[in-house]
């Protein structure tokens, strides 16, 4: 599986309590290529983390002490307002409830414990081209933006210019 070098050197955030399952998910990543991967134990760290950050990835475990998964994800909503949550979070095998209140809460896809070695790159892949595309697209827009701000004042100059005339 190929991976471009803006994805493999995008932004990870790895969100699990269990340290064995934060650094087994870091260890898969890496071995694939990825080389900005951060992992948080502690879930009422991510905040300000996340903030400094700003990962093009998070993968969030949702059965966590202190703020579950859906905790974590109102915070990053918080943060981010309408703008794109690259959110992948992990839930038990067959929890097809809480698979559907993941999706519904605002995340981009899941992955079940326990995770597939192969899935798991395929989904953050996944995740990361989606964010990485909404961020060019949202670029684009600005630039849009701003030439279109630009054209209405030489418009609106050239006007004035003429009606002087």
């Amino acid at each position: 599986m190929p991976l471009s070098d803006e994805v493999l050197s995008a932004q990870i955030l790895i969100i699990d309590d269990q340290q064995v399952n934060a650094r087994l998910l870091e260890e898969t990543l890496r071995k694939a290529g990825f080389k900005n991967i951060t992992c948080v134990n502690d879930p009422r760290d991510v905040q300000a983390i996340y903030t400094a950050m700003k990962p093009h990835a998070v993968v969030l475990d949702i059965d966590m002490p202190y703020l579950d998964g859906f905790q974590i994800i109102s915070q990053l909503k918080k943060i981010e307002g309408d703008d794109y949550l690259p959110v992948l979070m992990l839930t038990q095998m067959g929890d097809n409830d809480l698979r559907f209140l993941a999706l519904e809460s605002g995340a981009k896809d899941y992955l079940n414990k326990p995770f597939d070695h192969f899935e798991v790159l395929l989904r953050v892949r996944n995740v990361l081209e989606a964010h990485l595309s909404h961020d060019r697209l949202r670029e684009e827009n600005k630039k849009l933006k701003e030439e279109l701000q630009r054209l209405k004042r030489n418009s609106k100059e050239n006007s004035d210019i003429r009606l002087k005339s």
